[in-house]
């Protein structure tokens, strides 16, 4: 009987820890140096926190569009991710991308801001394959991932 409550105690234990580990980040405590480099980047814009991949994230919307933005904890700007409508995606992108993935149709895009350049992360669908993701500059260019 012992041995049984003691099981059960740490498994009790267990998924305590465990549903405190995938509980929502509403409490989360963000350091000032990521809260100035966000306030300097979006002024006036309060973020929802999340932490994951050792980076902060903040969830906020901007122009009516959502938007995810990364940091490193000593307030470094990592990127940001805009979640736009395809009708979005301007017409010489579709071309190019009609053109060059036929047998695809655009399910879902994203405008990627990075220090090193922006880009459309584009979603491609195809009927009994995996999606497809393409990553294309405003230029036409394809960037590798």
């Amino acid at each position: 009987m012992k041995t049984k409550s003691l099981i059960l105690g740490i498994l009790a234990c267990i998924c305590s820890v465990m549903a405190t580990a995938c509980s929502s980040d509403d409490n989360l405590a963000v350091n000032e140096a990521v809260i100035t480099a966000f306030q300097q980047k979006y002024p006036n814009t309060t973020a929802k926190w999340g932490f994951e991949n050792n980076l902060y994230k903040a969830e906020f919307v901007k122009n009516g569009a959502e938007v995810d933005a990364w940091f490193q904890a000593d307030g470094t700007w990592v990127k940001s991710e805009t979640d736009l409508q395809v009708s979005d995606l301007p017409a010489n992108l579709k071309e190019i991308i009609t053109r060059d993935y036929a047998q695809y149709v655009i399910d879902d895009v994203d405008w990627i801001e990075t220090p090193n350049g922006n880009y459309y992360e584009v979603e491609l669908e195809k009927a009994g394959a995996a999606d497809l993701y393409i990553y294309i500059t405003a230029e036409g260019q394809y960037v590798n991932q």
